[in-house]
C-alpha cells in the first residue's frame, strides 16, 4: 500500500536532496514538503505546503513517514 512521506527541512543542506529522491520511491504515493518559502523544483508526486513553524496547522501534518 503506497504511503505518504512528510518532509521538513527541504530547503536545507541535506533535506534539499530529498525532494528529488523521494518522489521516485515507489513506496510513496505522495511526498509533502513543508517549508517557509516555495521550493524551486516541481515533481509529479511532490506537494508543497507553506507553513509557519511557530503556529503550524496540525490538520496538514498527516502521513506515514517523516523526514
Amino acid at each position: 500500500m503506497p504511503k505518504t512521506a512528510l518532509l521538513f527541512g527541504a530547503t536545507g543542506l541535506v533535506g534539499s536532496h530529498l525532494p528529488d529522491q523521494l518522489p521516485g520511491d515507489t513506496r510513496y504515493a505522495i511526498v509533502v514538503a513543508f517549508s517557509r518559502r516555495p521550493l524551486e523544483r516541481r515533481r509529479p508526486k511532490l506537494r508543497q505546503e507553506i507553513i509557519g513553524f511557530y503556529h503550524p496547522d496540525p490538520g496538514k501534518i498527516r502521513g506515514d513517514d517523516l523526514f
